[in-house]
Protein backbone atom coordinates (compact mmCIF):
# COMPACT_ATOMS: atom_id res chain seq x y z
CA UNK A 1 0.00 0.00 0.00
CA UNK A 2 1.34 3.37 -0.93
CA UNK A 3 2.43 5.65 2.46
CA UNK A 4 0.35 8.47 1.57
CA UNK A 5 -3.14 6.61 1.54
CA UNK A 6 -3.44 7.00 4.88
CA UNK A 7 -2.22 10.36 5.44
CA UNK A 8 -5.02 11.41 2.77
CA UNK A 9 -7.71 9.28 4.49
CA UNK A 10 -6.74 11.01 8.12
CA UNK A 11 -7.34 14.30 5.98
CA UNK A 12 -10.42 13.15 4.53
CA UNK A 13 -11.99 12.55 8.30
CA UNK A 14 -10.66 15.70 9.40
CA UNK A 15 -12.43 17.67 6.66
CA UNK A 16 -15.61 15.85 6.80
CA UNK A 17 -15.44 16.53 10.94
CA UNK A 18 -14.73 20.42 10.42
CA UNK A 19 -17.50 20.69 7.24
CA UNK A 20 -20.38 19.30 9.78
CA UNK A 21 -19.29 21.63 12.08
CA UNK A 22 -19.32 25.01 9.78
CA UNK A 23 -22.37 23.62 9.08
CA UNK A 24 -23.68 23.47 12.26
CA UNK A 25 -22.34 26.96 12.96
CA UNK A 26 -23.80 28.13 9.74
CA UNK A 27 -27.45 26.74 11.03
CA UNK A 28 -27.17 27.88 14.74
CA UNK A 29 -27.83 24.88 16.34
CA UNK A 30 -24.08 25.13 17.52
CA UNK A 31 -24.58 28.64 19.36
CA UNK A 32 -28.26 27.92 20.97
CA UNK A 33 -26.66 24.73 22.26
CA UNK A 34 -23.73 26.52 23.61
CA UNK A 35 -25.43 29.47 25.02
CA UNK A 36 -27.84 27.21 27.06
CA UNK A 37 -24.74 25.29 28.59
CA UNK A 38 -23.69 28.82 29.53
CA UNK A 39 -26.44 29.77 31.35
CA UNK A 40 -26.39 26.26 33.15
CA UNK A 41 -23.32 27.00 34.04
CA UNK A 42 -24.18 30.82 35.04
CA UNK A 43 -26.84 29.63 37.26
CA UNK A 44 -25.01 26.99 38.93
CA UNK A 45 -22.11 29.95 39.76
CA UNK A 46 -24.82 32.64 40.96
CA UNK A 47 -26.37 29.38 43.36
CA UNK A 48 -22.78 28.80 44.81
CA UNK A 49 -22.31 32.36 45.33
CA UNK A 50 -25.62 32.91 47.23
CA UNK A 51 -24.83 30.30 49.54
CA UNK A 52 -21.33 31.58 49.78
CA UNK A 53 -22.49 34.82 51.06
CA UNK A 54 -24.76 33.71 53.33
CA UNK A 55 -22.19 31.24 54.86
CA UNK A 56 -20.27 34.58 55.05
CA UNK A 57 -23.22 36.53 56.55
CA UNK A 58 -23.97 33.97 58.99
CA UNK A 59 -19.84 33.75 59.76
CA UNK A 60 -19.85 38.09 59.93
CA UNK A 61 -22.95 37.78 62.40
CA UNK A 62 -21.03 34.82 64.73
CA UNK A 63 -17.69 37.16 64.99
CA UNK A 64 -19.68 40.16 65.84
CA UNK A 65 -21.79 37.88 68.73
CA UNK A 66 -18.57 36.44 70.36
CA UNK A 67 -16.23 39.52 70.06
CA UNK A 68 -19.18 41.16 71.61
CA UNK A 69 -19.24 38.85 74.55
CA UNK A 70 -15.19 39.04 74.90
CA UNK A 71 -15.74 43.01 75.06
CA UNK A 72 -18.16 42.08 77.97
CA UNK A 73 -16.23 39.64 79.47
CA UNK A 74 -12.83 42.15 79.32
CA UNK A 75 -14.79 44.63 80.71
CA UNK A 76 -15.77 42.89 83.66
CA UNK A 77 -12.49 41.13 84.12
CA UNK A 78 -11.22 44.72 84.24
CA UNK A 79 -13.54 45.97 86.42
CA UNK A 80 -13.11 43.27 88.80
CA UNK A 81 -9.37 44.07 88.39
CA UNK A 82 -9.40 47.79 89.16
CA UNK A 83 -12.22 47.00 92.36
CA UNK A 84 -9.17 44.43 93.62
CA UNK A 85 -6.44 46.81 92.85
CA UNK A 86 -8.40 49.52 94.61
CA UNK A 87 -8.63 47.27 97.66
CA UNK A 88 -5.38 46.17 97.87
CA UNK A 89 -3.95 49.68 97.68
CA UNK A 90 -5.80 50.36 100.54
CA UNK A 91 -4.60 47.63 102.43
CA UNK A 92 -1.10 48.59 101.73
CA UNK A 93 -1.83 51.97 102.64
CA UNK A 94 -3.03 50.53 105.89
CA UNK A 95 -0.47 48.14 106.43
CA UNK A 96 2.39 51.56 105.85
CA UNK A 97 0.62 53.59 108.37
CA UNK A 98 0.33 50.33 110.75
CA UNK A 99 4.63 49.43 110.26
CA UNK A 100 5.42 53.36 110.31
CA UNK A 101 3.52 53.13 113.72
CA UNK A 102 4.49 50.24 114.72
CA UNK A 103 8.36 51.20 113.96
CA UNK A 104 7.82 54.77 115.98
CA UNK A 105 6.65 52.47 119.13
CA UNK A 106 10.12 50.10 118.75
CA UNK A 107 11.93 53.35 118.46
CA UNK A 108 10.67 54.24 121.47
CA UNK A 109 10.88 51.24 123.10
CA UNK A 110 14.23 50.83 122.04
CA UNK A 111 15.07 54.13 123.52
CA UNK A 112 13.75 53.47 126.91
CA UNK A 113 15.11 49.93 127.32
CA UNK A 114 18.39 51.63 127.02
CA UNK A 115 17.86 54.32 129.17
CA UNK A 116 17.05 51.24 131.60
CA UNK A 117 19.94 49.14 130.94
CA UNK A 118 21.92 51.94 131.95
CA UNK A 119 20.09 52.03 135.09
CA UNK A 120 20.71 48.92 135.30
CA UNK A 121 24.36 48.88 134.82
CA UNK A 122 24.80 51.45 137.23
CA UNK A 123 23.04 49.72 139.59
CA UNK A 124 25.06 46.34 139.02
CA UNK A 125 28.71 48.38 138.95
CA UNK A 126 27.41 49.92 142.23
CA UNK A 127 26.37 46.70 143.34
CA UNK A 128 29.69 45.03 142.81
CA UNK A 129 31.25 47.92 144.15
CA UNK A 130 29.56 47.57 147.37
CA UNK A 131 29.93 43.35 147.36
CA UNK A 132 34.11 44.07 146.58
CA UNK A 133 34.35 46.58 149.34
CA UNK A 134 32.11 43.87 151.59
CA UNK A 135 34.45 41.67 151.07
CA UNK A 136 37.25 43.96 151.45
CA UNK A 137 35.90 44.87 155.13
CA UNK A 138 35.47 41.37 155.70
CA UNK A 139 38.69 40.02 155.18
CA UNK A 140 40.29 42.66 157.00
CA UNK A 141 38.01 42.01 159.66
CA UNK A 142 39.08 38.01 159.53
CA UNK A 143 42.85 38.45 158.94
CA UNK A 144 45.33 37.21 161.73
CA UNK A 145 48.74 35.84 162.22
CA UNK A 146 47.44 33.11 160.00
CA UNK A 147 46.75 34.76 157.00
CA UNK A 148 49.04 37.73 157.00
CA UNK A 149 51.26 39.83 158.10
CA UNK A 150 49.50 40.37 161.27
CA UNK A 151 51.68 39.63 164.79
CA UNK A 152 50.43 36.67 166.54
CA UNK A 153 50.42 38.43 169.72
CA UNK A 154 47.84 40.46 168.38
CA UNK A 155 45.43 37.45 168.06
CA UNK A 156 44.50 36.95 171.62
CA UNK A 157 44.01 32.98 172.48
CA UNK A 158 46.23 31.87 169.63
CA UNK A 159 48.12 28.23 169.40
CA UNK A 160 51.99 27.99 169.66
CA UNK A 161 53.31 28.02 166.27
CA UNK A 162 55.60 25.18 165.39
CA UNK A 163 57.95 25.19 162.81
CA UNK A 164 58.03 21.91 161.06
CA UNK A 165 61.23 22.71 158.98
CA UNK A 166 64.36 20.74 159.40
CA UNK A 167 67.65 23.20 160.40
CA UNK A 168 70.23 23.00 158.24
CA UNK A 169 72.85 25.21 158.94
CA UNK A 170 73.06 26.72 155.61
CA UNK A 171 71.89 30.48 154.59
CA UNK A 172 68.99 30.86 152.52
CA UNK A 173 69.97 31.41 148.68
CA UNK A 174 71.68 30.04 146.51
CA UNK A 175 73.78 27.58 147.81
CA UNK A 176 77.72 26.95 146.59
CA UNK A 177 77.86 25.08 143.73
CA UNK A 178 74.60 26.37 142.58
CA UNK A 179 74.71 26.93 138.40
CA UNK A 180 73.79 30.49 137.54
CA UNK A 181 71.12 31.33 135.22
CA UNK A 182 71.56 33.88 133.23
CA UNK A 183 68.46 35.77 131.13
CA UNK A 184 68.34 35.08 127.57
CA UNK A 185 69.62 38.06 125.24
CA UNK A 186 66.40 39.80 123.11
CA UNK A 187 67.02 41.38 119.56
CA UNK A 188 67.67 44.97 120.07
CA UNK A 189 65.23 47.39 118.69
CA UNK A 190 68.05 50.09 119.35
CA UNK A 191 71.50 50.08 120.24
CA UNK A 192 73.34 52.82 122.22
CA UNK A 193 77.01 53.04 121.56
CA UNK A 194 79.00 54.23 125.18
CA UNK A 195 82.37 56.19 123.70
CA UNK A 196 85.57 54.68 125.67
CA UNK A 197 87.04 56.38 128.53
CA UNK A 198 89.04 59.33 127.17
CA UNK A 199 92.11 58.50 129.63
CA UNK A 200 92.29 54.78 128.72
CA UNK A 201 91.59 55.53 124.34
CA UNK A 202 94.18 58.25 124.41
CA UNK A 203 96.69 55.95 127.04
CA UNK A 204 99.89 54.32 125.19
CA UNK A 205 99.41 51.30 128.51
CA UNK A 206 96.05 50.45 126.95
CA UNK A 207 95.42 49.20 123.81
CA UNK A 208 91.85 48.05 122.10
CA UNK A 209 91.07 44.35 122.18
CA UNK A 210 88.00 44.09 119.23
CA UNK A 211 85.99 43.10 121.67
CA UNK A 212 82.36 44.54 122.44
CA UNK A 213 80.78 44.64 125.70
CA UNK A 214 77.28 44.43 125.37
CA UNK A 215 74.65 44.70 128.38
CA UNK A 216 71.02 45.07 127.43
CA UNK A 217 67.78 46.83 129.22
CA UNK A 218 64.66 45.49 128.38
CA UNK A 219 62.05 48.13 128.61
CA UNK A 220 58.35 47.80 128.57
CA UNK A 221 55.85 50.39 127.05
CA UNK A 222 51.95 50.57 127.69
CA UNK A 223 50.46 52.62 124.97
CA UNK A 224 46.60 53.08 124.41
CA UNK A 225 44.60 54.25 121.06
CA UNK A 226 41.52 55.65 121.02
CA UNK A 227 39.37 55.27 117.50
CA UNK A 228 36.81 57.08 116.52
CA UNK A 229 33.64 56.10 114.09
CA UNK A 230 31.83 59.00 112.60
CA UNK A 231 29.06 58.36 109.82
CA UNK A 232 26.17 61.17 108.82
CA UNK A 233 22.71 60.90 110.26
CA UNK A 234 19.48 61.05 108.05
CA UNK A 235 15.88 61.60 109.26
CA UNK A 236 12.85 60.32 107.15
CA UNK A 237 10.90 63.06 105.71
CA UNK A 238 7.12 60.65 106.52
CA UNK A 239 7.96 59.28 109.34
CA UNK A 240 10.88 61.11 111.15
CA UNK A 241 12.66 57.80 111.13
CA UNK A 242 16.51 58.38 112.01
CA UNK A 243 18.67 56.11 110.01
CA UNK A 244 22.66 56.12 109.70
CA UNK A 245 25.25 53.47 108.16
CA UNK A 246 26.18 50.23 110.39
CA UNK A 247 29.37 50.76 112.87
CA UNK A 248 31.45 48.22 112.51
CA UNK A 249 30.96 44.87 114.96
CA UNK A 250 31.56 45.33 118.41
CA UNK A 251 31.05 49.22 118.12
CA UNK A 252 27.35 49.44 120.18
CA UNK A 253 28.00 52.30 122.80
CA UNK A 254 29.20 55.70 122.88
CA UNK A 255 32.51 54.06 124.21
CA UNK A 256 33.25 50.84 123.41
CA UNK A 257 36.29 48.58 124.72
CA UNK A 258 37.87 45.94 122.22
CA UNK A 259 39.39 42.67 122.63
CA UNK A 260 42.54 44.01 123.76
CA UNK A 261 41.10 45.75 126.70
CA UNK A 262 38.74 42.94 127.68
CA UNK A 263 41.83 40.63 127.42
CA UNK A 264 44.26 42.36 129.72
CA UNK A 265 41.34 42.71 132.61
CA UNK A 266 40.68 39.01 132.16
CA UNK A 267 44.12 37.67 132.29
CA UNK A 268 44.49 40.43 135.88
CA UNK A 269 41.66 39.05 137.35
CA UNK A 270 41.59 35.45 136.96
CA UNK A 271 45.16 34.50 135.69
CA UNK A 272 46.96 37.01 138.27
CA UNK A 273 44.20 36.70 140.97
CA UNK A 274 43.94 40.33 141.25
CA UNK A 275 40.83 41.44 142.65
CA UNK A 276 38.32 43.01 140.46
CA UNK A 277 38.91 46.74 142.02
CA UNK A 278 42.71 46.75 141.44
CA UNK A 279 42.66 45.55 138.05
CA UNK A 280 39.94 48.17 137.24
CA UNK A 281 42.47 50.69 138.96
CA UNK A 282 45.55 49.17 137.67
CA UNK A 283 44.40 49.39 133.79
CA UNK A 284 43.11 53.21 134.54
CA UNK A 285 46.40 54.00 135.91
CA UNK A 286 48.57 52.63 132.98
CA UNK A 287 46.62 54.16 130.57
CA UNK A 288 46.37 57.62 131.86
CA UNK A 289 42.71 57.33 132.54
CA UNK A 290 41.29 56.10 129.40
CA UNK A 291 40.24 52.71 129.91
CA UNK A 292 38.00 52.69 133.43
CA UNK A 293 36.37 49.87 133.24
CA UNK A 294 33.57 49.09 135.54
CA UNK A 295 32.91 46.65 138.39
CA UNK A 296 29.85 44.89 136.42
CA UNK A 297 32.15 44.63 133.21
CA UNK A 298 35.07 42.88 134.95
CA UNK A 299 32.88 40.49 136.61
CA UNK A 300 31.35 39.71 133.76
CA UNK A 301 34.18 38.37 131.13
CA UNK A 302 34.51 35.01 132.51
CA UNK A 303 31.11 34.33 130.83
CA UNK A 304 31.37 36.79 127.77
CA UNK A 305 34.91 34.75 126.89
CA UNK A 306 33.00 31.35 127.48
CA UNK A 307 30.84 31.75 125.00
CA UNK A 308 32.66 33.06 122.35
CA UNK A 309 34.55 29.67 122.64
CA UNK A 310 31.57 28.17 122.78
CA UNK A 311 31.97 26.72 119.08
CA UNK A 312 35.88 25.72 119.38
CA UNK A 313 34.92 23.37 122.53
CA UNK A 314 31.93 22.15 120.75
CA UNK A 315 34.66 21.03 118.51
CA UNK A 316 37.05 19.59 120.82
CA UNK A 317 33.86 17.75 121.82
CA UNK A 318 33.60 16.06 118.96
CA UNK A 319 37.27 15.13 118.37
CA UNK A 320 37.64 13.52 122.02
CA UNK A 321 34.56 11.84 120.94
CA UNK A 322 36.32 10.31 117.97
CA UNK A 323 39.85 9.50 119.32
CA UNK A 324 40.58 5.85 120.23
CA UNK A 325 41.86 6.50 123.78
CA UNK A 326 40.69 9.56 126.42
CA UNK A 327 42.24 10.48 129.65
CA UNK A 328 39.60 11.30 132.60
CA UNK A 329 39.94 13.31 135.51
CA UNK A 330 38.47 15.12 138.31
CA UNK A 331 40.37 18.37 139.73
CA UNK A 332 38.66 20.57 142.69
CA UNK A 333 38.05 24.39 141.99
CA UNK A 334 36.04 27.14 143.93
CA UNK A 335 33.51 29.18 142.42
CA UNK A 336 32.83 32.36 144.16
CA UNK A 337 34.21 31.30 147.68
CA UNK A 338 32.31 27.77 147.23
CA UNK A 339 34.07 24.47 146.22
CA UNK A 340 33.27 23.38 143.23
CA UNK A 341 34.49 20.45 140.54
CA UNK A 342 36.34 20.23 137.43
CA UNK A 343 36.40 16.95 135.04
CA UNK A 344 39.31 17.16 132.64
CA UNK A 345 39.27 15.31 129.03
CA UNK A 346 42.19 15.04 126.95
CA UNK A 347 43.67 13.24 123.81
CA UNK A 348 46.21 13.64 121.93
CA UNK A 349 46.57 17.66 122.48
CA UNK A 350 42.86 18.32 122.76
CA UNK A 351 41.96 19.01 126.23
CA UNK A 352 38.42 20.29 127.27
CA UNK A 353 37.36 21.71 131.00
CA UNK A 354 34.39 21.44 132.22
CA UNK A 355 33.00 22.77 135.29
CA UNK A 356 30.46 20.90 137.72
CA UNK A 357 29.11 21.11 141.12
CA UNK A 358 29.55 17.58 142.47
CA UNK A 359 32.14 15.15 141.51
CA UNK A 360 30.49 11.27 140.27
CA UNK A 361 28.10 10.42 138.29
CA UNK A 362 26.83 14.00 138.54
CA UNK A 363 30.12 15.16 137.27
CA UNK A 364 30.33 13.21 134.12
CA UNK A 365 26.91 13.90 132.89
CA UNK A 366 27.02 16.86 129.98
CA UNK A 367 31.35 15.56 129.43
CA UNK A 368 32.99 13.95 126.62
CA UNK A 369 32.76 10.39 128.68
CA UNK A 370 29.26 9.75 129.54
CA UNK A 371 29.21 8.95 125.88
CA UNK A 372 32.49 7.60 125.11
CA UNK A 373 33.03 4.38 123.19
CA UNK A 374 36.94 3.92 123.39
CA UNK A 375 39.61 3.70 125.85
CA UNK A 376 39.25 5.40 129.06
CA UNK A 377 42.29 5.93 131.07
CA UNK A 378 42.18 7.20 134.34
CA UNK A 379 43.11 6.88 138.29
CA UNK A 380 41.00 3.50 138.95
CA UNK A 381 38.67 5.82 140.19
CA UNK A 382 35.29 3.70 140.33
CA UNK A 383 33.17 6.41 138.93
CA UNK A 384 35.08 6.30 135.57
CA UNK A 385 34.64 2.10 135.38
CA UNK A 386 30.92 3.03 134.01
CA UNK A 387 32.05 4.47 131.02
CA UNK A 388 33.60 3.39 127.91
CA UNK A 389 34.44 0.36 126.84
CA UNK A 390 37.67 -0.63 127.94
CA UNK A 391 39.62 0.80 130.49
CA UNK A 392 43.53 1.27 131.51
CA UNK A 393 45.21 2.54 134.08
CA UNK A 394 47.57 6.00 134.26
CA UNK A 395 51.01 5.40 134.91
CA UNK A 396 51.74 9.12 136.31
CA UNK A 397 50.26 7.81 139.47
CA UNK A 398 53.03 5.02 140.17
CA UNK A 399 56.47 6.34 140.66
CA UNK A 400 59.58 3.58 140.02
CA UNK A 401 60.14 1.50 143.13
CA UNK A 402 63.85 1.15 143.87
CA UNK A 403 64.67 -2.11 145.51
CA UNK A 404 68.47 -2.52 147.24
CA UNK A 405 69.66 -5.92 148.15
CA UNK A 406 72.37 -5.72 151.01
CA UNK A 407 73.76 -9.25 150.30
CA UNK A 408 74.88 -7.59 146.99
CA UNK A 409 77.47 -4.61 147.00
CA UNK A 410 77.84 -4.67 143.35
CA UNK A 411 74.29 -4.63 142.61
CA UNK A 412 73.38 -1.18 143.85
CA UNK A 413 69.45 -1.02 142.88
CA UNK A 414 67.07 -2.55 140.62
CA UNK A 415 63.62 -0.89 139.39
CA UNK A 416 60.50 -2.53 139.15
CA UNK A 417 57.82 -0.98 137.08
CA UNK A 418 54.25 -2.23 137.94
CA UNK A 419 51.80 -1.38 134.49
CA UNK A 420 48.16 -1.58 135.19
CA UNK A 421 46.43 -2.49 131.85
CA UNK A 422 42.66 -3.44 132.15
CA UNK A 423 43.40 -3.42 135.98
CA UNK A 424 45.95 -6.64 136.25
CA UNK A 425 49.68 -6.10 137.08
CA UNK A 426 52.12 -6.94 134.82
CA UNK A 427 55.91 -7.18 136.14
CA UNK A 428 58.00 -7.20 133.09
CA UNK A 429 61.12 -9.17 132.85
CA UNK A 430 64.56 -8.07 132.47
CA UNK A 431 64.96 -7.61 129.36
CA UNK A 432 62.34 -5.33 129.51
CA UNK A 433 63.27 -3.73 132.25
CA UNK A 434 66.49 -2.07 130.63
CA UNK A 435 63.77 -0.15 128.37
CA UNK A 436 62.10 1.07 131.09
CA UNK A 437 65.06 2.36 132.99
CA UNK A 438 65.50 5.22 130.27
CA UNK A 439 61.66 6.18 129.58
CA UNK A 440 60.63 5.88 133.30
CA UNK A 441 63.75 6.02 136.08
CA UNK A 442 63.70 9.68 137.55
CA UNK A 443 66.35 12.16 136.99
CA UNK A 444 68.46 11.93 140.10
CA UNK A 445 68.58 8.24 139.57
CA UNK A 446 68.84 7.51 135.85
CA UNK A 447 72.74 6.98 135.89
CA UNK A 448 72.82 4.39 138.41
CA UNK A 449 70.20 2.53 137.46
CA UNK A 450 71.62 2.58 133.44
CA UNK A 451 74.78 1.42 135.50
CA UNK A 452 73.22 -1.64 137.89
CA UNK A 453 71.03 -2.78 134.68
CA UNK A 454 74.86 -3.96 133.42
CA UNK A 455 75.24 -5.91 136.77
CA UNK A 456 72.30 -7.93 136.60
CA UNK A 457 72.70 -11.99 135.71
CA UNK A 458 70.53 -13.18 133.35
CA UNK A 459 67.90 -15.57 134.53
CA UNK A 460 65.91 -12.81 136.40
CA UNK A 461 63.50 -14.68 139.04
CA UNK A 462 63.05 -13.73 142.58
CA UNK A 463 66.51 -13.31 143.10
CA UNK A 464 66.13 -9.82 142.86
CA UNK A 465 64.28 -8.92 145.49
CA UNK A 466 65.55 -7.35 148.55
CA UNK A 467 64.67 -6.29 152.01
CA UNK A 468 64.99 -2.89 151.95
CA UNK A 469 62.49 -0.52 149.57
CA UNK A 470 62.77 3.24 148.43
CA UNK A 471 59.69 4.69 146.73
CA UNK A 472 60.46 7.84 144.53
CA UNK A 473 58.02 10.44 143.83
Amino acid sequence: MHPSFGIITSLQYEVKKLTKLVEAFQSGEKYVRMENEFHKIIEGLKREIRSLKAELAAAHAETIHVRNQWFEIFEDLEKEKNAQLTRKESEVKKAKEAMYQAQRQRDKALEKLHKKSLELYEVRTQLEEERGKNQELTARVNRDYTNSSKSSSQSPNHGKIHNGREKTGRKPGGQPGHAHHKRKRQEPDRIVEIPPLEEVASSQEYRATGRLIRRQVVILHVSTEVVEYVTPEYVSRLTGKKVHAPFPEGVKDDVNYDATVKAAAYLLNNQCYVSINKTREFLSAVSGGKVTLSGGMVCGLSEEFSKKTREERDRIFLELLASPHMHVDFTFGRVNGKQGSVIICASEGRVLYQGKEKKGHEGVKGSPAEIYEGTVIHDHEATFQSYGKEHQECLVHYPATIIIREESPDMACILEILLFFSNNHVLFNSGIRGFCFLVYAPGSIRHLLETTFHSIPSGGGPWYFGTIRRRFG
